[in-house]
């Protein structure tokens, strides 16, 4: 059976917010941030690559740091050669993530983690190396033989031109599928469950595509991970109880959108930032 999300209930007595909880939803909210701007620059440059930049390499080649002259993406034989493993920093269903060094530059080492996934981590350089411009990861090299990319490191991300981005319409009426193999799991949405029951076998062709409602479905379970159970993050929790609640819709199409639930995330932050300068309006929620 499907578990059901876990809310908290709305006569849980509100406890003193501290300023971890406080500083937990603001990750929340820059996270959300993140995930907007993933999913409109997805949007915007799967109509070709980004406009021309003049600061940009030609196709196949890169500058990175304060190199002046642009090089051609690394072969196996340099990225074996040029590139040191550091340590790892991540690992997902299709890929190990290493933090390299190449040249005193750090760099991101991507290598494939399990076979049978090969051709969705073949599929993911071919989409890094056709939509490179400004807006996407810088792609360093590559060894399709050995399963292996080599990207620009961003300790921190940007969200610099999240502004900008958020201009671009919703309404393309584009729709996605999440790779090419049955989804399972609590973390997944409804509509990204195979719909013709266990009798009848999973067919790519057959799958219907969604939108990005799909993430829409998933902030209450990062933010819950995030807000965790220290102190104060049950008041967090209860102010966030009815976006969340409406976030778990089971039709998509009653799901709020990502720019309503960050408002309503900003809402809240502000709100306890306020309750926690001045205690007395507790009294009056």
């Amino acid at each position: 059976m499907e578990k059901k999300p876990h809310f908290v209930r709305r006569e849980f007595l509100p406890r003193e917010v501290s300023s971890i909880s406080l500083a937990l939803l603001l990750v929340a909210v820059l996270l959300l941030n993140a995930l907007l701007y993933l999913y409109l620059n997805k949007f915007y440059s799967s109509s070709g690559r980004g406009e021309t930049d003049p600061s940009l390499c030609p196709f196949g080649y890169f500058k990175l740091g304060t190199v002046k002259n642009c090089s051609p993406w690394l072969s196996c034989e340099a990225i074996n050669r040029e590139v040191r493993k550091l340590k790892r920093v991540g690992e997902g269903a299709v890929k190990k993530v290493f933090l390299s060094e190449w040249k005193e530059n750090k760099v991101v080492l991507s290598q494939l983690t399990n076979p049978e996934l090969k051709e969705d981590f073949l599929h993911g350089l071919k989409m890094l190396k056709a939509l490179q411009s400004k807006h996407v990861v810088r792609l360093l090299g590559y060894c399709e033989q050995q399963f292996t990319i080599l990207t620009e490191y961003h300790p921190l991300g940007s969200l610099r031109g999240l502004n900008e981005t958020l201009h671009i319409p919703r309404s393309a009426g584009r729709l996605v599928k999440c790779g090419h193999r049955e989804l399972r799991g609590d973390f997944v949405a409804p509509e990204q469950r195979w719909p013709y029951g266990e009798e009848v076998p999973f067919e790519d062709d057959l799958m219907p595509p969604y939108d990005e409602k799909t993430d829409i479905w998933k902030i209450p379970d990062v933010s819950n991970f995030f807000l965790g159970h220290v102190e104060g993050s049950d008041i967090v929790r209860l102010h966030l109880f009815d976006i969340h609640a409406a976030c778990k819709k089971k039709d998509p199409a009653e799901r709020p959108s990502a720019q309503e639930v960050l408002d309503t995330y900003r809402k809240v932050l502000t709100l306890l930032i306020r309750e926690t300068a001045m205690p007395g309006i507790r009294e009056m929620l």
